[in-house]
């Protein structure tokens, strides 16, 4: 009989265009404006984990007369610029191959990884190149040629960059199978005068530095001081700024979403600068020098 009457109410509720109210589940509680804003903001803020990377020079007569590449810092959990772990990891074939970033903003070959070899003034992760020169600013099918400040400044030498990836067991590749191509994430930027312009970010709005302190014969500055300019130039993947001071990449290494800037100091000193905290915020990430050893 009650069943019957349950029936009899709700059909009542119904005709009379009332919805019937179900009890709320007390483990689901809507989330909240702020909740709702922080998730959006955590899932453009996650990226696929990346490979640990090695940054290094290709120089193609560098291994006495043939090419090779000067391992020059990492990134794995952070930035490193541990010596022995590059020896370590291009002799176990951790780091197979290497992508050579020509001057134009363009993979400009593939660098394979024989082995790992001592000279006097460091290591050297020894192999072959397939692929143009690093200062080739032609268009693809078009006639060679070769940016002329690029030849004089850097000898032909440019950043390459390669993944460190198992070296064995069941996930690694095949041992003499080189991997697929490293994806790399090319910016730009360019200078006026001592102002370093660059979107940092993707926003499409410039970032400025001061390069002063960069300029200087004094110790690498950890921080490269914001501007208030505003001026525009034609930006480059790469650029000659002085004799003393080339920009050598532009690009997001780490995948954080920002720019990486590597710059070239005289003839040995390499220093890789982002912002990890703020786009405005130019910091030193690593530092590459020759040893007095």
């Amino acid at each position: 009989m009650r069943f019957f009457t349950l029936i009899l109410v709700q059909f009542a509720l119904f005709s009379c265009g009332a919805t019937p109210v179900r009890p709320k589940d007390p483990g689901k509680t809507p989330p909240t404006k702020a909740e709702s804003e922080s998730k959006k903001m955590n899932q453009v803020r996650q990226r696929p984990r990346l490979n640990p990377i090695l940054l290094g020079l290709y120089c193609p007569e560098i291994a006495m007369g043939r090419p090779g590449i000067r391992p020059l810092m990492a990134r794995n959990s952070a930035w490193t610029e541990n010596r022995e772990e590059f020896d370590t990891a291009i002799a176990s074939r951790s780091v197979k191959q290497f992508s050579v970033l020509g001057w134009p903003g363009r993979r400009a070959g593939l660098f394979s990884v024989a082995g790992l070899a001592r000279v006097s003034s460091g290591s050297l992760a020894i192999g072959s190149y397939q692929g143009a020169s690093v200062c080739n600013t032609a268009a693809l099918g078009k006639e060679s040629s070769d940016d002329a400040s690029c030849v004089a400044q850097t000898q032909g030498c440019a950043l390459a960059l390669a993944e460190i990836r198992l070296s064995s067991g069941f996930e690694a590749a095949p041992y003499g199978e080189d991997p697929d191509s490293t994806a790399i994430a090319f910016g730009s930027g360019c200078e006026i005068g001592n102002v370093l312009v660059v979107d940092m970010d993707g926003d499409g709005k410039n970032e400025y530095f001061l390069l002063d302190d960069l300029m200087s014969q004094e110790e690498a500055p950890v921080e490269l001081p914001a501007s208030s300019a505003t001026r525009t130039c034609v930006p480059s993947f790469a650029s000659v700024i002085n004799s003393k001071l080339v920009r050598l990449a532009t690009l997001d290494v780490d995948g954080d979403g920002r720019m990486e800037i590597l710059f070239q100091r005289g003839k040995e000193e390499f220093l890789l600068y982002g912002a990890p905290n703020h786009p405005a915020r130019l910091e030193l990430l690593a530092r590459y020098a020759p040893t007095s050893e």
